[in-house]
């Protein structure tokens, strides 16, 4: 499509728009365009501590997930789709949450690169639960989402041992990564 003209570390499909919605280095919050990967901001989140992670969301107009992390811990937060306030929801303490994705029932799930492993998130508390473990040496930023039609979870995993990243699909009983690429 394009270069990007800024890094992005976060990203999620708004299904009600199509839109692919970005979190950019200023912690923006914007649509990338799927004709030349030109970013337009829509507004900045405020209130969010740490590093942005991942972005999750059913679609307008339910919540906007934003996860974010600050050594040793990841943050949940809800995102005001009309002024950027970011809420904070909770923490999630020793986890290293470098993504979230979002099924369609509203369950949220994150790969912490710590533990090599996949978590339930609850959306109002930010407990996490172990699904279990992918399998994978992570490191560095990752990339997951669900397809709606499948309910599948599927993740781009960077294998630290094997230098390479694995496009993956997620059992959702047990964590593992079966690589499909």
């Amino acid at each position: 499509v394009g270069p990007l003209a800024d890094a992005f570390f976060a990203s999620a499909h708004e299904p009600a728009t199509g839109q692919l919605l970005a979190v950019d280095q200023q912690q923006r919050l914007g649509t990338l365009s799927p004709v030349d990967a030109t970013f337009t901001p829509t507004f900045a989140i405020q209130g969010a501590q740490g590093s942005v992670q991942g972005l999750a969301t059913l679609g307008a107009p339910e919540p906007l997930y934003l996860s974010t992390y600050d050594v040793p811990n990841s943050r949940l937060y809800r995102i005001d789709r009309a002024t950027g306030l970011a809420t904070l929801i909770g923490e999630m303490s020793g986890r290293a949450i470098i993504d979230i994705a979002i099924d369609g029932s509203g369950e949220l799930y994150g790969h912490d690169i710590v533990t090599d492993s996949i978590y339930r998130i609850h959306a109002t508390t930010a407990a996490t639960q172990l699904v279990g473990p992918t399998g994978i040496p992570a490191n560095y930023a990752q990339g997951m989402d669900f397809d709606r039609r499948s309910g599948q979870l599927y993740a781009w995993i960077y294998d630290e041992l094997q230098g390479n990243t694995a496009f993956s699909r997620i059992d959702l009983d047990t964590g593992q990564a079966q690589v499909l690429v």
